[in-house]
């Protein structure tokens, strides 16, 4: 497929290169294709010629996609073909056929010294940018990225709807996610059918979009609420469609991510976290630096992430802000949440007390309270990893963070560790550089003192590995190890400990040997072991060569 204007021997023009050998068939592509716009805007660069390659296996990545192939090429049709032509209309378009095609693209590109993005792209070394962090980097420079806007015609065709079938009544659009693949992402339909139903029908209209792979089995209403099948299938009437709501609501999915792309569309997304899914865990969300609570740095003050699941309660906490938001009432101001977070503590409602800081902290990033309280409520639901990214988050924004956090009193169910990460806080984001093995390497060169002794948490693989490893003047004394079968007994003539046994022992260090590391931090802050003495070992200690 392609779409040519001519450019070549055109001065000003560039090619720019998806390569999905290393990139998703999926939303990440509009965001590959704004940060290209930048890029092309810093440059004087007005025309382009924009190429997808195909990848290694079947045409898609080698590894880790989740789609069959034939859901894989309707996807390439569907979804990136019509992203093309509604982010970069000006530019010419190719998909291609074969990858040899592709490099001959690429080496016509170079012979012309044509400007090629990415910067450092090549068909036998194919890179990708598409990530949270290069847009969110981006907007902290204050390098506002392009934004999506849908065409005149899909306005006016959704306005006309809007007038025949919605009136004077606030259109609230819910976009489903229901997909086969990663599901434990999916929303809470349960619970959105019951937030809709519980709108007063007078005053607002909501209407769902549902999930692409079941739109046709879902025409009409459902459970009473009516769809809008149509926005499924088209790009530009969805985003118009948002455009013209009221308010636009969602799960963590690839619609709710592109209406970040824009600047006139009120939204409120839920659920931007599932556990082991490695697009939206916290491992993910912490290597982006993209922390929980975050917004993202473009937003208005009717554009909001709320860092909890779509659970109904959620859902009606959050769009009672939201209302008090647009319509200017101010009824919720940073005393109330302050007072209601509190009281929820106080009575150890812990849930109730999450949700309302999940929303302070959404509506009023700029507070330290919102922040502080926001990380309580983690801890007194043992969201431990999730809490110690809300604290590093507060000291990014605010440098006297650290010091209030470890002078403030702590509701009794959040206290133990809740003073581990206070001594942590004072590294900021760049605790965990702090805890690696190389810093503690570091601390080493120059010191002729004896030698030390450690621990290694995880008797497996890892530790075993890390063992053989070490530096000289670090000798093991043992290992810890959660698994019973493994306690008590020995591997290369070291004991395995369990944590509680490692009480009565005389050690310097400790050296976390798993990717699970952050898991095993937290379980050690639980056991008050002093942080100061623990270190993650990094990937080349611990896996094979």
């Amino acid at each position: 497929m392609t779409r040519s204007r001519k450019q070549e021997n055109n001065p000003n023009s560039a090619c720019l290169f998806y390569d999905l050998e290393v990139a998703p068939e999926s939303y990440n592509f509009p965001l590959f294709l704004l940060l290209a716009k930048d890029w092309m805007a810093k440059r004087g660069i007005s025309q382009s010629h924009l190429i997808i390659v195909p990848g290694l296996k079947d045409g898609y990545r080698t590894t880790g996609n989740p789609h069959a192939i034939d859901h894989s090429n309707w996807r390439l049709r569907q979804l990136l073909a019509p992203s093309a032509l509604a982010f970069l209309p000006e530019a010419s378009f190719t998909i291609c056929h074969t990858r040899e095609e592709a490099k001959n693209a690429w080496t016509a590109a170079q012979q012309k010294a044509a400007e090629v993005f990415p910067n450092d792209y090549s068909p036998d070394a194919p890179t990708a940018v598409f990530s949270i962090k290069e847009f969110c980097d981006a907007e902290r420079r204050g390098e506002k990225t392009a934004r999506f806007s849908p065409s005149p015609q899909s306005i006016e065709y959704l306005r006309s709807w809007r007038s025949d079938v919605v009136g004077d009544r606030r259109l609230i659009v819910i976009t489903f996610r229901q997909a086969n693949y990663q599901s434990s992402r999916n929303s809470d339909i349960d619970s959105w059918i019951r937030f809709a139903k519980s709108l007063d029908p007078a005053r607002y209209y909501p209407i769902l979009v549902p999930d692409t792979e079941l739109a046709l089995q879902q025409r009409g209403d459902i459970q009473g609420v009516p769809t809008f099948t149509e926005a499924c299938f088209n790009l530009e009437l969805r985003f118009a469609l948002y455009q013209l709501a009221w308010l636009s609501m969602a799960v963590n999915t690839g619609p709710a991510c592109l209406n970040a792309q824009t600047d006139n569309i009120s939204y409120l997304h839920f659920k931007m976290v599932t556990r082991s899914i490695n697009c939206s865990d916290l491992a993910y969300f912490e290597k982006e630096r993209f922390y929980p609570g975050s917004q993202w740095p473009c937003a208005n003050d009717t554009q909001i992430l709320i860092w909890e699941d779509d659970h109904y309660d959620m859902i009606t906490k959050a769009f009672e802000v939201m209302v008090d938001r647009k319509e200017g009432t101010g009824l919720w101001n940073d005393q109330r949440f302050e007072k209601s977070i509190r009281d929820e503590l106080s009575a150890e409602r812990f849930e109730t007390a999450s949700q309302w800081s999940a929303c302070f902290v959404a509506f009023a990033p700029r507070s330290l309270e919102a922040w502080l309280l926001r990380a309580e409520s983690m801890l007194s639901l043992e969201r431990y990893h999730e809490a110690l990214l809300t604290l590093i988050s507060a000291q990014e924004r605010f440098p006297h963070a650290a010091k209030q956090w470890g002078s403030r009193k702590i509701h009794p169910a959040a206290a133990g560790i809740g003073n581990a990460y206070a001594v942590l806080m004072k590294d900021g984001s760049a605790w965990r550089l702090r805890r690696s093995f190389t810093a503690l390497s570091e601390q080493r060169l120059g010191q002729t003192a004896t030698n030390k002794t450690c621990l290694i948490f995880g008797a497996g693989q890892g530790g075993k590995l890390a063992k053989n490893r070490l530096p000289h003047w670090l000798r093991p004394i043992g290992f810890i190890d959660n698994d019973p079968a493994k306690q008590n007994q020995t591997v290369d003539n070291l004991p395995i400990y369990n944590i509680h046994q490692t009480q009565a022992l005389s050690y310097d260090y400790i050296l976390i040997a798993s990717m699970a590391a952050i898991e095993i931090f937290e379980q050690l802050c639980l056991e008050d072991i002093p942080v100061e003495n623990v270190f993650f070992l990094e990937p080349e200690m611990i896996l094979p060569r």
